[in-house]
């Protein structure tokens, strides 16, 4: 069953490599918030310097508010001593909106999961 498009949802997946959240649906101004809850709460007690993955692959919109918790939530991963990235098809719009807020600048982003382990600043 394809999951809600109106509700966001995190699922965290535990590797060796690092903690990958996966993120299905719609992350706009109703959703965002609790999207960066579940995050945070996945990532609370992960030592440094431990590799964070968000994967944003399922998510067919994001909005500007989703954006600037995606800033918020780096700025605090960086705090906590976490290394952060993240996972955005090419060529979509979702790419195209984190270039132009400045993310890639802060953020490592990669195409695939597989990309993230093992690069540079990842």
């Amino acid at each position: 069953m394809e999951p809600d498009r109106a509700r966001a949802v995190v699922t965290p997946v535990i590797t060796p490599e690092a903690l990958i959240l996966r993120i299905v649906g719609d992350v706009d101004a109703d959703t965002s918030w609790a999207v960066h809850a579940e995050c945070w709460a996945a990532v609370v007690s992960m030592p440094p310097p431990s590799l964070v993955i968000v994967d944003l692959l399922a998510v067919e919109f994001l909005s500007a508010a989703a954006v600037r918790l995606l800033l918020q939530f780096a700025d605090a991963c960086g705090a906590k001593g976490l290394r952060l990235c993240l996972i955005v098809t090419p060529g979509t719009l979702q790419l195209r909106i984190l270039m132009l807020a400045g993310l890639h600048q802060r953020v490592p982003i990669f195409p695939a999961v597989n990309d993230a382990f093992g690069a540079d600043g990842a």
